[in-house]
């Protein structure tokens, strides 16, 4: 009962849209995007609150292909472009490794 509200907040933006991002070949890229946020995770982990983005764009994605929305995993790919570009950074300066 007590997440009921939050639920209910969230369903007012979550809504079926753009459901050719859920077409097979984005399935597919999803999968290995997951796999590989993933993989990035644990080095990344090792910096306090680095590891936010990718998190977040795994859960986008889990939340966009439950709910048919295009945009959540529209919004999931602009992440994990950041997270992508924030390992690179982190990397060349020297953060880690």
């Amino acid at each position: 009962k007590r997440f009921n509200p939050a639920v209910l907040w969230i369903e007012k933006f979550v809504k079926p849209r753009y459901t050719f991002m859920l077409s097979i070949p984005f399935i597919k890229t999803i999968a290995l995007i997951c796999m590989g946020l993933s993989a990035i995770m644990y080095p990344v982990g090792l910096i306090p609150m680095a590891a936010v983005l990718p998190c977040l764009a795994v859960a986008l994605f889990s939340l966009g292909m439950t709910s048919h929305d295009g945009v959540l995993i529209f919004i999931g790919f602009i992440l994990t472009f950041g997270s992508i570009g924030l390992i690179v950074w982190l990397i060349s300066s020297g953060k880690i490794f």
